[in-house]
């Protein structure tokens, strides 16, 4: 009995977590997500906790798509002379990255030389691995000898030559990889970096 009414509210916890969370849906999309809530409601109120759990655990899954889908939203437009494709998305299934989603855009424009070159830029968040990766970027102890610290659109960034690659750890919950091809120079990679929507990425993170 003592499991019964633990599950009870457990339940009851999670599903005001879930409907709180559904509010910023778009209604035009909610459909399912409101289905699936109604369906775990119905459960719950029959005291089938496990059946309510299942579809808790449906409307979490479509919450995180919804989730990854705004955070690749945040990927800019390609820069004037620059081409790009669709922004990709995914939500890590491991323990590991537990739910952590990746977000990502490829930017390529044709060279003097006739060869294609590449921006590519991800956008890591809700990992809690990133807090990791955090501290070993600011400890001079497990700094990559190749690594330079710089300031760009107001973000502290580690850029690494031998990869082309501007990183930054935005708020301890996001990381932001700017890399490109041989060829692109340190300038365009920092174009691309001012161009993602800090404020709006720092609105998503709160």
């Amino acid at each position: 009995m003592t499991f019964i009414r633990y599950s009870s509210r457990f339940s009851a916890a999670v599903l005001v977590c879930v409907l709180s969370a559904g509010l910023a849906v778009d209604v035009t999309q909610a459909d399912e997500l409101s289905d699936q809530i109604e369906r775990a409601l119905d459960a719950y109120r029959d005291k089938d906790y496990g059946g309510a759990m299942r579809r808790l655990d449906v409307a979490i899954a479509l919450l995180r798509q919804k989730k990854a889908e705004v955070v690749a939203d945040l990927l800019p437009e390609p820069l004037s002379g620059w081409n790009a494709g669709d922004a990709q998305h995914s939500i890590a299934a491991t323990p590991l990255m537990a739910g952590g989603i990746t977000a990502s855009r490829t930017y390529t424009r044709r060279g003097e030389n006739g060869q294609d070159t590449s921006v590519k830029i991800t956008l890591m968040t809700d990992s809690p691995l990133l807090q990791s990766v955090s501290i070993l970027l600011a400890n001079p102890v497990f700094a990559d000898p190749q690594s330079k610290v710089m300031i760009v659109a107001g973000q502290k960034v580690y850029y690494n030559a031998d990869d082309n690659a501007l990183q930054a750890v935005v708020a301890d919950r996001a990381l932001v990889v700017v890399d490109g091809s041989s060829g692109v120079d340190q300038s365009t990679l920092k174009e691309y970096f001012g161009a993602i929507d800090f404020e709006a990425l720092g609105k998503y993170l709160r």
